[in-house]
């Protein structure tokens, strides 16, 4: 709560057991317990001992999509581990929102990696831009549409990949964007470590000026969305 309090004035909560939500509010689950929700209202019980890892996040995200349904939004930030991945698949089938930091964007880009891995993420984006979806998503009275929305396009790619993919698209006229970037970020990781590039931005500013490698780049992602391109009529 000393380092949240820094950065914002809403007032920050250590949860007791049996508490009331109250808007505009940060709740943080008490060390070495298990927090739920229902009828919104919080709820703590103890951790048990066992030796299979704690997965606090999806616990909380499976009751929270349960109690709220389709008011629910998942939101995995910079993280190690795969906490939150099979959560978010339970806030998506309840119709909830999905948001997920792009890996390029997060420190630690353990977390996005398995939650994107989950093709649940309705945005891939960077934290700076995630407030203006999120208000977006709040005031739009038809959830149900917005989502189907945002789905009938793509999932929504922010940061460093964005620009990536701009750049296949003006050239190759083909927008990879568009498929499963799980899939796609395989064989871009590829490319980057043959060159060793630790960064999608620096990878994309070397495409930007060394047009023999981004004819690699756009030839390895062919081989692995070529299912893709006989559904979709990409080239038209």
């Amino acid at each position: 709560d000393e380092l949240l309090s820094r950065h914002t004035v809403m007032p920050i909560h250590q949860v007791s057991n049996d508490m009331a939500l109250e808007a505009n509010s940060i709740y943080l689950i008490p060390p070495k317990t298990r927090l739920t929700i229902r009828d919104k209202r919080l709820f703590l019980s103890d951790r048990e001992s066992h030796n299979h890892p704690e997965l606090p996040i999806d616990r909380f995200f499976f009751f929270f999509a349960e109690d709220v349904g389709e008011r629910a939004i998942g939101v995995i930030m910079s993280g190690t581990g795969s906490d939150g991945s099979r959560g978010i698949q339970d806030i998506a089938d309840h119709n909830g929102f999905v948001l997920i930091q792009s890996p390029d964007s997060a420190q630690f880009d353990g977390m996005p990696r398995s939650a994107i891995a989950t093709n649940k993420a309705h945005v891939i984006t960077t934290p700076e831009q995630m407030p203006e979806l999120l208000l977006t998503y709040a005031g739009n009275d038809d959830h149900t549409s917005f989502l189907h929305a945002i789905s009938e396009q793509k999932p929504v790619v922010g940061g460093a990949y964005a620009e990536l993919f701009a750049l296949l698209m003006h050239t190759f006229h083909v927008d990879f964007s568009r498929y499963k970037l799980a899939t796609v970020e395989r064989r871009l990781r590829r490319r980057m470590e043959l060159l060793h590039v630790d960064s999608v931005t620096d990878y994309t500013a070397l495409l930007n000026g060394n047009s023999q490698e981004l004819e690699q780049l756009y030839r390895d992602l062919l081989i692995c969305v070529t299912g893709f391109f006989r559904d979709e009529e990409v080239f038209s």
